[in-house]
């Protein structure tokens, strides 16, 4: 469930057309067509992966962007690639939802619903939903942290457990996180609900986010609407 605890909205100028058909005028790759269920039981990482997959492959030689389409469904997922000059469409029919099952997340088991490295050209665009289901994972409130000084503050901090992804420890799920990237864009869409940093963007340039929605709660520590760094090459 949506709460608006914090909201935030990144937009400039006008609102712009969002719609199937002005975004994706390239290739399209329906997931429902592609093995996805869209139930919001089924695991349906692997159905979403390769219609990535299956997009970058027809990426690029000067055509329009291909795109992966996710509509009229609930679609529940571990972790996804994003691909160079892929666009992944969330209509706003479409919820696109982290799993709360550890397995699903293997093999790459990055805690992020969506995440890209070098995906230059990418974006993520539509007006429905990311959702990495913090809630699931809340325990309690009441925590007090302490500050540097002595003194508490957020004493109605909520308490957590993490996710549990075989081999790899406890987790704790973002919505959103690229790096490396030039040229991503993330238009319209909604990121709700995140465990940690909502979206993280690691040396990018030429990104344009726009006209997004972040929906989280206060008292979820570290999750930080939009985290932008630059991190030294090593």
């Amino acid at each position: 469930m949506l709460r608006p605890a914090a909201l935030l909205v990144l937009a400039g100028g006008c609102a712009s057309d969002l719609s199937l058909e002005s975004r994706c005028q390239g290739r399209r790759f329906d997931v429902l067509q592609r093995g996805a269920a869209g139930d919001g039981r089924s695991d349906d990482t692997q159905a979403l992966q390769t219609s990535l997959e299956a997009a970058a492959a027809v990426a690029g030689g000067g055509t329009p962007s291909p795109c992966v389409v996710l509509q009229g469904g609930v679609f529940l997922s571990g972790g996804l690639e994003l691909r160079p000059g892929v666009t992944l469409y969330i209509d706003g029919s479409a919820i696109l939802r982290a799993s709360t099952n550890g397995s699903a997340w293997l093999p790459r088991a990055v805690p992020n619903l969506v995440s890209g490295t070098g995906a230059h050209g990418a974006a993520v665009v539509g007006e429905g939903v990311l959702d990495a289901q913090c809630p699931e994972y809340i325990t309690g409130s009441g925590h007090a942290s302490a500050a540097r000084d002595g003194s508490s503050y957020w004493t109605d901090q909520l308490t957590f457990s993490a996710l549990d992804i075989p081999g790899h420890g406890n987790q704790r799920v973002g919505v959103l996180s690229v790096r490396d990237s030039v040229g991503v864009r993330v238009e319209g869409v909604t990121l709700a609900d995140s465990h940690s940093w909502t979206s993280a963007f690691w040396n990018c340039t030429d990104l344009l986010v726009s006209e997004v929605k972040i929906y989280g709660d206060w008292r979820m520590p570290n999750n930080d609407g939009v985290r932008r760094l630059d991190v030294p090459s090593p």
